[in-house]
């Protein structure tokens, strides 16, 4: 069993979301089967406004695995109750990857 661990900041953006990146891990031999734990965020509203939580997503899960590389989706998305995303947002996702 190998485990490695890594953070990802998503720069501020508005007018859509939620936001998609990936990040790629290198083993130290080559994987067949892995797992993504979410390990905490940090997330915040961009300018620093007075503003009410209305949805917030995060997620990681495995993209793909090929030989030593493991490559996590990482999604993250926060708005008001307006529902919209017209509110720039940021912040850092960790996690870690369980992989064999």
């Amino acid at each position: 069993m190998q485990l490695a661990s890594s953070s990802h900041t998503f720069n501020s953006t508005s007018g859509s979301g939620p936001q998609q990146d990936r990040e790629i891990l290198s083993f130290s031999n080559p994987v067949s089967h892995a797992m993504a734990v979410l390990n905490g965020f940090e997330v915040q509203f961009s300018n620093h406004k007075d503003h009410h939580l209305g949805r917030l997503q995060v997620d990681v899960e495995i993209d793909s695995i090929k030989e030593a590389f493991v490559t996590v989706k990482i999604t993250y998305g926060l708005c008001d109750w307006s529902g919209s995303w017209d509110d720039g947002y940021d912040g850092t996702v960790r996690f870690s990857v369980i992989a064999d």
